[in-house]
């Protein structure tokens, strides 16, 4: 439990795991938005289960943008 001390391993796999230790359920990545060229696209996505309360993650990628999210839910749901 890496999130427990402040380390996220894999912050999806923690997220994940804090989400079903609380009843929260599986997160569902969910992509808002994608702004800027074609050769540079930036994704925005949020963890559906949180909404965009804790912020959105930002990435180069969908699968970083996701990881971002993850990383921004987990800090979230330990601060509550």
């Amino acid at each position: 439990e890496s999130f427990e001390r402040g380390v996220p391993r894999n912050p999806k796999a923690d997220l994940q795991e804090l989400m079903e230790k609380r009843g929260l359920g599986n997160p569902e990545y969910l992509l808002t938005g994608q702004a800027g060229p074609p050769h540079a696209p930036v994704f925005r996505v949020i963890v559906k289960q949180l909404g965009d309360a804790p912020g959105t993650g930002e990435g180069r990628t969908i699968r970083e943008a996701e990881r971002k999210a993850a990383e921004i839910g987990l800090q979230f749901l330990l601060r509550q």
